[in-house]
């Protein structure tokens, strides 16, 4: 895949500069060199996004990463006073940008039993599901062994995908362990119907996650019987029918974006839907994700909150449950007697 470089102004470089705290550039991200699991998008539709792998917090802009140093003690409240008290021009960078990639050219490789092993061992997803998933198109397995949850429009044309290594290497990706991206020239979302839901016209109701992992273990929590979920000490949602399910990958700030897309290539309207349940993670970025509907008069939207906010026994500490694989995870580790 080809890349080119691009010269693009950074706020958030500039503030990083401004307060002394060092960084590295590769590609169009850079990287804390005393967090190096937080990752800043320099150039495109995320420009300013920024990531903390390994205590799953993020941010929109420079002005969120600055208050999360200021919380974390890394900056003083003086210091962050004293950069973000005055305009901001930005640091003018050149990254290097891949070229949009070629979907229809895309290769694939059809032995899978490596993907759907790390997602049934390591992510606890059920086999059936991820079976049902591939057979659906919507989950490949890429020529290097990776992930590939497939964005595809409403004639089933695929024209995204978000990618997930399954070999972990922490010298490489941080805490994080994995690979996790994007492909460039991606616009859609990941997203599937549920069984009662021959084709989008028929969809009343969208629930909306982060990630496509946390997406697919919603739809399994969905179906935990109610047995189980009296014998369980956790909380397990109730799925609604006629449903369309919708990863954002981590873009809860593009939420305009998918409303626009939903009306104009889906023929929905999001405000005459029945309900937008809004199943993000449990976390800052996740709530302001809701408060965004409720400021633009969605009326129909509803928060849905993984273990529904309930504290539970984390590993010998209570504290709450922050997305819907790890749900999945502790339900499943619950069962086995983990």
């Amino acid at each position: 895949m080809a890349a080119k470089k691009e010269q693009v102004r950074s706020k958030t470089l500039a503030v990083l500069d401004a307060l002394g705290i060092a960084y590295k550039v590769k590609h169009s991200q850079a990287k804390l060199k005393v967090w190096d699991s937080l990752s800043i998008e320099l150039a495109g539709d995320y420009a300013g996004f920024w990531t903390r792998w390994s205590r799953n917090v993020k941010g929109r802009n420079h002005i969120d990463l600055v208050n999360y140093m200021v919380q974390e003690g890394l900056v003083s409240q003086e210091d962050a006073q004293r950069v973000l008290g005055h305009p901001i021009e930005g640091t003018l960078i050149e990254v290097k940008k891949a070229e949009a990639y070629d979907f229809d050219g895309m290769v694939t490789n059809p032995r899978t039993a490596k993907i759907e092993a790390w997602l049934t061992n390591v992510r606890r997803i059920n086999p059936a599901l991820i079976k049902r998933f591939i057979d659906l198109g919507l989950i490949v397995c890429d020529g290097r062994g990776n992930i590939r949850f497939l964005w595809k429009n409403p004639e089933g044309k695929v024209i995204g995908a978000d990618v997930q290594g399954i070999e972990r290497n922490e010298e490489e990706f941080g805490k994080r362990g994995y690979l996790k991206l994007i492909l460039p020239g991606s616009h859609g979302f990941f997203n599937a119907k549920s069984a009662d839901v021959a084709d989008y016209s028929e969809v009343e109701n969208v629930y909306l996650t982060e990630a496509p992992i946390d997406m697919i273990s919603l739809i399994e929590l969905g179906a935990v019987k109610d047995s189980a979920r009296e014998d369980s000490s956790f909380e397990f949602p109730r799925l609604k029918p006629k449903s369309l399910f919708i990863s954002l990958s981590g873009a809860v700030t593009k939420l305009e974006t998918t409303m626009n897309r939903l009306l104009v290539e889906y023929n929905l309207d999001p405000q005459k839907l029945q309900s937008i349940v809004v199943a993000t993670d449990n976390d800052k970025a996740g709530n302001e994700a809701y408060d965004w509907f409720s400021a633009n008069g969605y009326n129909n939207a509803e928060r849905l909150i993984p273990n529904d906010d309930q504290n539970a026994l984390l590993d010998g500490v209570v504290g709450k449950v922050n997305d819907w694989n790890e749900l999945l995870q502790r339900y499943k580790r619950e069962l086995s007697g983990e």
